[in-house]
């Protein structure tokens, strides 16, 4: 497990370093720009992390190696979805960022509900791995639609920094 963890780390490395130029051109070139979007980011992942670890609470995840292997994949899908589709709103637009979103999710709860069906099982010395599959819908059907809503809401968290920090 932890030579796969390696190749996503590895993956995402790669992916943002030839993803630096994009935010480069960017609409938000000034220092609030970023600022916003940075803090914007890191509320987003705390937003959906928490969620999801609430999901895993609720079913019964609270073994220290259980909340462990969540908070990693978490944390791990997390940045690499919202980076991912920071970069396809500003290459090509607002749609292409919703398309994008809908799409990783979907992948991104079949790479979850794998992992948790192979580990989370041997962890809480269940045999049902069915539990972990429904719980990593669960969880990211929650953090899906929480991430909808709060960009519906506020259009966005960082326009909506951005316009907190107008005022």
């Amino acid at each position: 497990m932890t030579k796969a963890f390696a190749f996503v780390f590895a993956l995402f490395i790669v992916f943002i370093s030839t993803s630096v130029p994009v935010f480069a051109a960017s609409q938000h070139e000034t220092v609030e720009g970023y600022a916003s979007e940075i803090v914007g980011f890191f509320v987003k992942v705390i937003i959906a992390v928490g969620l999801e670890l609430a999901v895993a609470v609720a079913f019964g995840y609270r073994r220290k190696k259980e909340v462990k292997l969540i908070l990693i994949v978490n944390i791990a899908t997390q940045l690499f979805l919202n980076i991912a589709v920071n970069i396809a709103d500003f290459r090509a637009g607002a749609l292409f960022g919703i398309i994008t979103y809908i799409g990783l999710e979907f992948l991104i709860f079949i790479f979850e509900a794998a992992i948790y069906a192979v580990n989370l099982p041997g962890y809480s010395g269940s045999t049902h791995r069915g539990k972990a599959v429904l719980y990593a819908f669960c969880a990211n059907l929650t953090s899906f639609i929480a991430g909808g809503l709060l960009a519906a809401v506020l259009g966005g968290i960082s326009d909506f920094f951005t316009i907190l920090s107008m005022q």
